[in-house]
């Protein structure tokens, strides 16, 4: 197959326009094969004429783009991770894969964007494994929440349960939200233990691949089950679904040395599963079967 060339449509000061090798998401993140790329960086509500666009072979419109299309030009491709966030991102999200030709979900129900009259596919999550990786550092910290607390009283409620018990343990702890990417991967990097929290019940973020692609043990609120995949709770991972059922679980993880044996299966799931020089090889094909480019 022949190697595509894409314009990646992201919204307006969306913090994945950065530098394609930092982006959060593994999504085009790094050269590959099978794709080279531009970033297309759309107004909320633009239209976007494909005729001024024919350079490219396909066009792919990243989750929270909301814009429409007029004239003739590539095809266009809806991809969506975070429409299970509310009942109003989802909507969103359908009503912009209606004006797309091929709609491609990362783990939302696929019954819940069929209907439309375009084909629908699964497209399980991609790691920037150049970004998110174990980096060979020693781990200082024996716990890790990372995450944003604005705005979010559960997770704060997390991150000072996690504070109280790290003082009356004598675990190190890693909290407090991290902008920079880089920082923000090594620490995960240097963490034995990453507790995640989702922002909504049927979500499941980034950070729970991330921590995996990190060598790292993720403890984790529950995840939605999604349809083809790889991820084993018990096996790569911890749930926990209490504060004191956390404590527990992060007491036994770290005292019998069991995160190491969950943080390696996690690292070997990402490198044999989910990395997006194997997520490239995937899309490339569905784009052939679906599209005939």
């Amino acid at each position: 197959m022949r190697s595509l060339n894409v314009g990646i449509l992201l919204r307006e000061n969306h913090h994945f326009a950065l530098r394609r090798d930092l982006r959060w998401c593994g999504f085009f993140s790094y050269a590959v094969p099978e794709f080279t790329w531009d970033h297309i960086v759309v107004e909320r509500h633009a239209i976007v004429d494909r005729a001024e666009l024919t350079n490219y072979d396909v066009l792919i419109c990243e989750d929270e783009t909301v814009c429409s299309f007029e004239g003739d030009g590539p095809p266009v491709v809806f991809l969506t991770w975070d429409s299970t966030l509310s009942p109003a991102h989802w909507h969103t999200r359908r009503k912009q894969a209606t004006k797309c030709d091929l709609i491609l979900v990362e783990h939302d129900y696929l019954d819940r964007f069929r209907g439309l009259g375009k084909p629908v596919r699964r497209l399980l999550f991609a790691v920037n494994d150049h970004l998110f990786k174990d980096y060979g550092l020693e781990k200082t910290f024996d716990i890790n929440f990372n995450c944003r607390l604005k705005h979010r009283p559960d997770r704060a409620a997390i991150d000072l349960f996690l504070q109280e018990f790290t003082t009356a343990t004598g675990y190190t702890y890693s909290g407090g939200y991290l902008d920079d990417p880089v920082k923000y991967a090594q620490a995960l990097s240097q963490s034995k233990v990453v507790v995640n929290a989702s922002k909504a019940p049927y979500n499941r973020n980034f950070r729970f691949f991330d921590v995996f692609a990190s060598r790292s043990c993720l403890v984790s609120g529950p995840m939605p089950f999604v349809s083809g995949d790889h991820v084993e709770r018990g096996v790569h991972w911890s749930e926990y679904q209490s504060l004191a059922q956390l404590a527990g679980k992060i007491t036994r993880l770290i005292q019998d040395d069991r995160w190491q044996l969950k943080a390696d299966r996690g690292h070997a799931l990402i490198q044999e599963r989910y990395t997006w020089t194997i997520r490239a090889q995937e899309l490339r094909s569905m784009l052939l079967e679906e599209l005939g480019l």
